[in-house]
């Protein structure tokens, strides 16, 4: 499968219909503590091979779930998109390298990514051409959209925050 990076001015301009508020889905996190999932639902270990440890407890880690409980996550874009959501967020907004090396999962951040586009590709197809609403006349389509954002990372306490060249990271 191949993903392709349209510029967001391409698809309001062109993919999106004219004179239509564009409704974006919610907080997949807020949605995700709905299930009160446990320490082994994020456990990676059982889609990785054993030699794989990571350095933290993975609860929390939502990008995990991507690999573990991938019907979690579908269930939750179809849901979204079942309300009227136009356009639907990955589930990948710290599947980076930098977020993820806070559980020693930096190595499978790509994965991570990779499968969350999956998944969400998936929920939409499913809800492809379905009438969302009572009230609409036409079927709808929904876009995904790819979310991957760097998280805060802060310099230890010690460094100071103006020494630049004491943090381990730094952003051009």
């Amino acid at each position: 499968m191949k993903f392709v990076t349209l510029p967001p001015e391409y698809v309001y301009m062109n993919l999106l219909p004219e004179n239509k508020i564009t409704i974006l889905d919610g907080a997949t996190g807020t949605m995700i503590q709905r299930y009160s999932l446990a320490e082994e639902d994020y456990n990676i270990g059982k889609v990785l091979p054993e030699s794989f440890k990571p350095s933290a407890q993975l609860k929390g880690n939502n990008e995990c779930l991507n690999l573990t409980r991938a019907d979690i996550i579908e269930a939750i874009h179809r849901e979204y998109i079942r309300c009227g959501a136009d356009i639907i967020e990955t589930n990948t907004f710290s599947a980076n390298r930098i977020s993820q090396s806070e559980y020693g999962c930096e190595d499978i951040a790509a994965q991570m990514a990779y499968e969350g586009a999956l998944i969400a590709r998936r929920a939409a197809d499913a809800e492809k051409g379905r009438k969302i609403r009572r009230f609409e006349k036409k079927r709808r389509k929904s876009f995904k959209l790819f979310c991957v954002l760097p998280r805060i990372f802060q310099a230890p306490a010690q460094t100071g925050l103006r020494k630049k060249y004491l943090r381990g990271i730094e952003f051009l």
